[in-house]
């Protein structure tokens, strides 16, 4: 994908649709449009949440400070409510980035609760000698999961190299392999 600094000079910007550029794009790997989208992704999110996390942070302070009224015949007007209604982004992140906001500029404490687990925020944290865990979980049927585990029992610690080396195997060979082999999951 051209790089903003391959499009100076050229009169294109990186967001506007050319055909030529519409073909350099078509041309991509799914590989490389999904790390093209996933880094388009980080650098929205990360513009987003500079734009929005003060704004987001005042905004429920003084809904907060306005506390439950009596008064008020639509209960529905918090902040929750708001950013459901108003944003594409859900309660929990916006609650995050003005909650960070906050903890950056000296106007909210950190939380003594644990460190964060949402699937946004952690990573899973290295050992001491630089690897990390990797959670997996997929479906099968009763009869499988019987058969993985007594599988798992038998190779011990073995499983783990095992399991790594065929998803990798399978990856590098590519979808046709992964369909040629996906005929033990039909014999349940």
């Amino acid at each position: 994908m051209p790089t903003e600094t391959e499009l100076a000079g050229t009169g294109v910007q990186p967001n506007t649709s050319t055909p030529a550029l519409d073909t350099e794009l078509q041309n991509l790997t799914e590989h490389q449009l999904k790390r093209a989208i996933e880094s388009a992704w980080k650098k929205h999110e990360q513009l987003a949440k500079a734009d929005m996390a003060p704004l987001l942070y005042w905004l429920r302070e003084k809904l907060r400070a306005q506390g439950a009224r009596n008064d008020v015949a639509d209960k529905d007007r918090g902040f929750g409510a708001w950013v459901e209604d108003n944003l594409d982004i859900s309660r929990r992140t916006a609650d995050r980035w003005a909650d960070d906001w906050g903890i950056a500029h000296g106007l909210k404490k950190a939380s003594k609760r644990a460190a964060p687990t949402s699937r946004q925020m952690s990573k899973s944290p290295g050992t001491p000698d630089g690897r990390v865990t990797v959670n997996v979980s997929f479906v099968v049927s009763e009869r499988e999961h019987e058969q993985f585990l007594e599988a798992m029992e038998i190779l011990g610690d073995d499983a783990q190299r095992i399991i790594y080396d065929a998803v990798v195997t399978a990856a590098k060979k590519g979808p046709s392999y992964a369909n040629q082999t996906n005929h033990y999951s039909t014999q349940a």
